[in-house]
């Protein structure tokens, strides 16, 4: 997305909020900063994408405007595919599916015919002989699979609510840290939060 859209962007939701969104701000400078801003987390997406999120988050947000964070998340939700949006109870039923239609011995097929996270799951909760023997009328069965499944699904959704130049950013510092090259960032991190305690 351009700047120049950003800028109908942010107009857009101005006139969609009014009194509870300014744009443009008072002075330029502060107006250029602020759009700097959003455009540092929007500038990867499409634009007809952004004002397509922009544009359900007033339907269902109507009182308070979206910030750029719930704007991303907005955006990130309509480009997930429909396989991860598959709710714990759903990823159950999925499995249990593929047990009664494989059964114990065909695993691998039963395996591959799920979809990728529920896949996951199952190796998580102890394979898919686990999920065969597991009481299928017994709630706490589902319930520890549902939990294992959430626990999944929300951080890879973590991981993927970044824009794309922030999560590049992001593994920019964290491949920084895993080779050791930025010992003395970390260590002046710490010598300034010894400095902030006395």
């Amino acid at each position: 997305m351009t700047r120049t859209n950003l800028v109908k962007v942010l107009t857009f939701i101005s006139n969609s909020y009014q009194g509870k969104f300014k744009y443009p701000l008072d002075s330029r400078e502060e107006s250029k900063f602020f759009t700097e801003t959003w455009y540092s987390f929007l500038q990867d997406y499409d634009y007809q994408l952004v004002r397509t999120a922009v544009k359900k988050l007033i339907v269902n947000k109507p009182t308070w405007a979206p910030t750029v964070g719930e704007l991303v998340h907005e955006i990130e939700s309509l480009i997930t595919p429909a396989e991860d949006k598959i709710s714990g109870g759903e990823a159950w039923q999925l499995a249990l599916e593929a047990v009664r239609k494989y059964g114990y011995y065909k695993a691998g097929q039963a395996m591959d015919s799920l979809p990728q996270m529920v896949q996951k799951a199952v190796q998580c909760y102890g394979g898919f002989s686990a999920v065969c023997h597991s009481e299928i009328h017994s709630s706490f069965a589902r319930q520890n699979f549902i939990k294992i499944y959430q626990e999944l699904v929300n951080k890879k959704r973590r991981a993927e609510l970044l824009p794309p130049s922030l999560r590049k950013e992001t593994q920019a510092i964290t491949d920084r840290f895993k080779k050791g090259a930025d010992k003395d960032l970390l260590k002046g991190g710490e010598d300034n939060q010894e400095q902030e305690m006395s």
